[in-house]
């Protein structure tokens, strides 16, 4: 787990090490703040991400996306809890050329915490994000959930407090891939300072306050 990792070289390390060395299961959950640059393409803050530089202080999704369609995992999991993150379903459904066919030939299931165009919602004075308190509610289940079903669970629970609604992207089987044997708990650092709702006001901050990533190579 990478807790307010500050470069993208910091995430890259970390990402293709877990992608090179996952066999079975790769999953990564990225919880911060999501930006857009001039062109309409997606960036994960870090750090020291600058909101009006995001192509050069903040790690562009096309990155991310290219670790994991090179991993050689037979499931791919993205989680993205950040403002605008259904720009990454566009993307990861973008099927031209070798990326494209390559997240198409392995499972993948992308899932996250809303749209292209909308902001996510943190609660004041909660710990987590409304999506990330979500998941894990829903993980705290007496069954395995498959990632379908976990969906369909997060989902519901959004949708009942009109809150954003999630997005999914799935290919092949990955949707029927069960992450947990029974009740859990995740830990995605100590902070209690994530805000990704703060994206529509991020010009009035010189930086990012928070942002976690999760990397797993856990065999399943």
């Amino acid at each position: 787990m990478l807790t307010d990792p500050t470069s993208p070289d910091d995430v890259g390390a970390a990402l293709s090490e877990a992608a090179a060395t996952a066999t079975d299961l790769l999953l990564v959950y990225y919880a911060g703040h999501g930006l857009v640059d001039d062109r309409g393409r997606l960036h994960l803050a870090l750090a020291q991400t600058h909101p009006h530089r995001p192509r050069w202080t903040a790690l562009p999704f096309d990155l991310l996306r290219e670790e994991i369609a090179h991993s050689a995992a037979t499931t791919r999991v993205l989680v993205l809890d950040c403002c605008f993150s259904g720009r990454a379903i566009e993307t990861m459904t973008d099927d031209q050329g070798v990326i494209g066919g390559q997240l198409e030939v392995a499972g993948t299931y992308t899932l996250t915490s809303t749209s292209d165009n909308a902001p996510s919602y943190a609660p004041t004075g909660d710990r987590y994000t409304a999506f990330t308190g979500a998941v894990l509610r829903a993980l705290d289940h007496a069954d395995p959930l498959t990632l379908d079903q976990l969906y369909v669970v997060v989902d519901r629970d959004l949708a009942a407090r009109n809150l954003p609604r999630p997005r999914r992207r799935v290919t092949n089987t990955a949707g029927n891939l069960a992450l947990s044997r029974g009740p859990c708990k995740l830990f995605f650092g100590t902070k209690s300072t994530l805000r990704p709702s703060s994206c529509a006001n991020s010009s009035r901050r010189s930086h990012i306050s928070h942002s976690e990533l999760l990397l797993s190579d856990a065999e399943t």
